[in-house]
């Protein structure tokens, strides 16, 4: 299947489930794009597969409810393979794939100043995809790919439930310590590892905010790691 045609069934699909037609069916999908409905269903099947949605008899097609614990699982993962795309840019990126991560990087600092966060969002998400298509790596991309449609998946199924009608998009930290110039600058330097580092450290800062802001989730990681070693060690006391 075109990877366009899947985009465009995905966004539809989307923008239905963020309505108040129901139920939402494969028809109706395909109808809206002029299409037939096998490549629907293959799409449908695809994220029902991994988790994503759930095809009901009488209410059709819906979200599944991701768990915070699963979704804040993404994030480390992310951390990983991101580094790594960061790690192959630095080895495969060409002058103008750089200076055109460099004005992403730029347009963020103008939005984020002006409180375009909307933008900023935007932004932030066509930063992190650049540096992966940088990496030229096909796998790492689709794997990539994946993981946004969970994470839209999951911001979407939240933002159903809040009582605001404002769409939930992960939040960008007020204060980043390690910004994106600093990111572009590595890679123009062509030093792998501390790119690696860096761009891991930037997205679990980016899991801390999220967790906080949107979450309200306050411990960290290390705080999590400490509270299961006081908890072992009161069971291993227990049991001694």
């Amino acid at each position: 299947m075109q990877k366009n045609i899947q985009k465009e069934i995905h966004n539809i699909l989307f923008e239905l489930l963020m309505g108040s037609v129901r139920p939402i069916t494969e028809e109706m999908i395909g109808e809206r794009l002029g299409i037939s409905r096998t490549p629907v269903r293959q799409v449908l099947k695809k994220l029902e597969t991994e988790g994503l949605i759930e095809q009901k008899r009488k209410k059709g097609i819906c979200l599944r409810s991701i768990p915070v614990e699963e979704f804040l699982q993404l994030y480390d993962i992310r951390a990983v393979l991101e580094g790594f795309a960061a790690r192959l840019a630095c080895e495969t990126a060409r002058d103008s794939d750089i200076k055109e991560l460099n004005n992403l990087a730029k347009r963020y600092n103008r939005e984020f100043a002006e409180g375009q966060m909307d933008i900023v969002d935007q932004l932030d998400l066509q930063f992190h995809r650049k540096i992966v298509q940088m990496s030229e790596n096909i796998h790492l991309s689709k794997i990539m790919d994946d993981f946004s449609i969970i994470e839209k998946v999951f911001m979407m199924e939240k933002a159903k439930n809040s009582s605001s009608n404002k769409a939930f998009v992960p939040t960008v930290p007020a204060k980043e310590p390690i910004p994106h110039e600093m990111i572009v600058e590595t890679i123009k330097r062509r030093d792998s590892d501390e790119c690696e580092k860096i761009l891991r450290r930037h997205i679990q800062h980016s899991k801390q905010a999220l967790m906080k802001n949107k979450l309200k989730i306050n411990y960290t990681d290390g705080d999590k790691e400490k509270k299961n070693d006081s908890q072992k060690a009161t069971n291993d006391s227990a049991q001694g």
